[in-house]
């Protein structure tokens, strides 16, 4: 199921830049990101490259 979320434009502009340079959609990039995002805070103690 897909749903639309509102963004401010900034952050879309800056998602899609990233997305762009890694051949990747806006929307699974913006995935990516909540989901690092996510673990990142239910793992506070862990580095940010082994969240990765």
């Amino acid at each position: 199921m897909s749903m639309s979320i509102r963004i401010s434009d900034e952050e879309y502009q800056t998602t899609k830049k990233v997305a762009q340079g890694e051949h990747r959609s806006i929307q699974k990039k913006a995935e990516y990101w909540a989901k690092i995002g996510r673990c990142a805070l239910d793992n506070p103690d862990l580095p940010i490259e082994m969240i990765k």
